[in-house]
């Protein structure tokens, strides 16, 4: 699904002899208060278009995030990020759709999962306690499901599985202020391909302490938008706050 061309071009642009200074391992988890709005389809009718909102209620969630950070001074070899997150959402509405093959004009319940685990292989081309400047790849496993179930005919159901990897392009910014062990940082994981386009941004302030813990907080926006990949199409955005509490060694 994904053009060679295109991540090949990302490989290249790789550094390769940015490192860390010092060995240091991050382990830290918490809650990303979701929020989701647009719509999705399972065929090639506009008419189908569902809004998750409007149509099926869904309501917003929050789910856990944890995650494992390894950096190390070894030259060429990339650093590792490890990040798992749980997206569900569940909802109760009426829709008048076909929706992988079966027609719904009815009261349904529906569940759009996006749970996902992120692997990210970077290199730090600026580490200084002022300002940090990070670059690689991230490989993207989605193991989720989109299912409408009809309230008035258990037996009526559609779901449809995703089970793809996605590669990423990914970024991040930190900022050292003043005052010892506070930073600001941005990351970013993009992709955009034949009119495909997959985003997650994230802004956060972190502190941390003298005792090797440490707590962050900020906010995080997804979008994803598909254009007939298997006649699905999806206009989806998901964004809401998140705080963390993490470990430094």
């Amino acid at each position: 699904m994904i053009p060679r061309k295109l991540i090949v071009m990302a490989a290249l642009m790789l550094p390769l002899s940015a490192s860390a200074d010092k060995l240091g391992i991050w382990v830290g988890g918490g809650v990303w208060d979701q929020s989701v709005s647009g719509v999705f389809r399972n065929s090639l009718n506009p008419a189908d278009d569902i809004d998750v909102n409007g149509d099926l209620n869904m309501q917003d969630n929050q789910g856990g995030v944890v995650y494992a950070i390894i950096e190390h001074p070894i030259p060429i070899l990339p650093n590792f990020k490890l990040v798992a997150t749980q997206q569900e959402y569940k909802g109760s509405g009426t829709i008048n759709a076909t929706f992988n093959g079966i027609n719904f004009a009815e009261p349904v319940d529906s569940v759009l999962n996006l749970d996902h685990a992120d692997l990210t292989l970077y290199w730090q081309v600026i580490d200084s306690k002022k300002f940090e400047l990070d670059f690689g790849l991230t490989g993207r496993k989605y193991d989720g499901l989109a299912s409408i179930v009809s309230q008035t005919d258990s037996s009526k159901s559609s779901q449809e599985s995703l089970d793809e990897i996605i590669p990423l392009v990914y970024g991040r910014v930190a900022v050292g202020f003043p005052i010892e062990g506070l930073s600001f940082a941005a990351d970013a994981n993009y992709i955009s391909f034949s009119g495909n386009k997959l985003s997650d941004f994230s802004l956060k302030i972190a502190y941390q302490t003298k005792y090797v813990v440490g707590v962050e907080a900020g906010y995080r926006s997804q979008q994803l938008e598909l254009e007939d990949i298997d006649e699905a199409f999806t206009d989806l955005k998901f964004d809401g706050p998140f705080a963390n509490v993490f470990i430094h060694f």
